[in-house]
């Protein structure tokens, strides 16, 4: 994702609009231990993305803590997905816990209502995945800031 700070002369050589998907927890539903600072992490790089980027506020989802539960999170892709033009990029960025089932070799975010060693109630790399490749813009950028994260890069 090219990103020019609004005061910048330069071109970024993209057209389109600037969308972000921030998910932030430092509360869980079920057993999780809390986190500190995600949500005021997320709601300063938001603020930041506004303020000196080319994020419009129409264009920035923010599912803080019981907002950031399973089906929000995928009504969210979905929405999303029916957003976004070719030409339009997306910043994905997860601040909260995760989890790795070694049987199947596989990672998952934990959304707020997760339940713990449940991982039909969390959001999988694999679905993530599925949901990024079926977008129609040409440029997504992930950051996960959770356990786990690196085994993103298996795919």
């Amino acid at each position: 994702m090219t990103l020019i700070r609004s005061d910048s002369e330069e071109y970024s050589g993209i057209e389109g609009e600037y969308y972000l998907l921030m998910i932030a927890l430092d509360e869980y539903e079920k057993g999780f231990m809390p986190l500190n600072n995600a949500v005021f992490d997320a709601k300063n790089i938001t603020q930041v993305l506004a303020s000196k980027y080319q994020f419009k506020s129409q264009n920035l989802f923010l599912l803080l803590n019981e907002e950031a539960t399973k089906k929000d999170i995928y009504n969210t892709f979905l929405n999303l997905k029916n957003t976004l033009r070719n030409e339009d990029s997306l910043l994905i960025y997860f601040i909260g816990h995760g989890d790795f089932n070694y049987q199947l070799q596989e990672g998952y975010w934990i959304p707020y209502d997760g339940e713990p060693r449940e991982i039909s109630s969390y959001i999988s790399f694999s679905e993530l995945k599925k949901f990024i490749d079926s977008l129609d813009n040409g440029h997504v950028l992930l950051i996960s800031d959770s356990s786990f994260a690196n085994s993103l890069l298996n795919f």
